[in-house]
């Protein structure tokens, strides 16, 4: 039987390492997008990590001045930090059941975990760790970043076959999850067709922002974006069954309309928040997620 683009392969995201050999993700200052798909996002780059509190000096930045020394000796103390040698890097993969679906090439749990090998093998290049939060509609299971070859290799486990840790309610959870886990400066990958989009997931992505760089990566199919030619369907979900009817003009305008709408519900939200935003089709290559990506990052191509 061929599973092929049904079922991750491990073997095919361990061979995913040459297709991230000339990818460079390099953090920038700002980067601007004025269309779906492109970017508002201040990437921090690598964390920092406090070294001492010393006399202020001209030219130091006011923001880590230390208030507590500064009060205690009634002289401005300043914070001063290091720059880490490594960057944490999550990747949040959505395995929920509207995830297994696909028409075109592959299902959208296979096509996330594509493009989160390809980008977890350059963060290996550049030196930087990796983890993973990888949940389905009942469980989550996590590992906190790991360097080398062990930490990417751990990572591709995971999203081919996760072991299950604790139970989830889904996106909200996994996005606490990573909030709680990762450090500030960390880079976040979050995948998933973002369909079940609410408020109280909106606020978790919110506060995961405020501290590490956040890209959420929306995965889709066509026929999620424009019902098939005008005709009654035979549907299953492999338990029940319906007939959908694609046959009402004004039908097939709202069915789009509404998954153009949460696009854009997304892309204001990313925009307000400073989260940058990618969307990604299943009939696409994954080249052109990963250039819009490179291009956030500042890469050189």
């Amino acid at each position: 039987m061929n599973t092929s683009g049904t079922v991750i392969d491990l073997d095919e995201l361990l061979a995913l390492r040459s297709a991230a050999r000339d990818l460079r993700l390099r953090a920038v200052r700002r980067v601007y997008g004025g269309q779906s798909g492109g970017f508002l996002s201040p990437l921090r780059g690598r964390g920092l990590m406090y070294e001492e509190t010393r006399v202020y000096q001209a030219g130091d930045d006011t923001r880590h001045i230390d208030w507590r020394v500064t009060a205690r000796t009634e002289r401005p103390h300043t914070k001063l930090y290091r720059e880490e040698r490594e960057r944490p890097v999550w990747f949040v993969l959505d395995q929920s059941a509207y995830m297994h679906f696909g028409t075109r090439v592959a299902f959208k749990t296979v096509v996330a975990a594509r493009l989160a090998a390809v980008l977890a093998w350059s963060a290996r290049v550049q030196g930087d760790r990796v983890g993973a939060v990888v949940f389905n509609d009942q469980h989550l299971a996590w590992m906190t970043p790991l360097g080398g070859d062990r930490g990417v290799v751990h990572c591709l486990r995971m999203f081919a076959q996760a072991r299950t840790q604790m139970p989830s309610n889904g996106l909200e959870d996994a996005l606490q999850r990573t909030a709680h886990a990762a450090r500030p400066g960390s880079l976040i990958y979050v995948m998933s067709d973002f369909n079940q989009w609410d408020a109280a997931q909106a606020r978790s992505a919110q506060r995961l922002a405020k501290h590490c760089d956040v890209v959420l990566v929306r995965i889709f199919d066509p026929l999620e974006m424009t019902p098939p030619p005008a005709g009654l369907y035979g549907l299953s979900d492999g338990e029940r069954t319906m007939l959908w009817d694609t046959r009402a003009a004004t039908l097939a305008a709202r069915y789009s309309a509404e998954f153009a709408a949460r696009g854009q519900t997304l892309n204001k939200f990313c925009h307000r928040q400073r989260i940058a935003y990618v969307e990604q089709g299943t009939h696409l290559s994954i080249n052109q997620a990963l250039a819009v990506i490179a291009t956030a990052h500042g890469a050189l191509t």
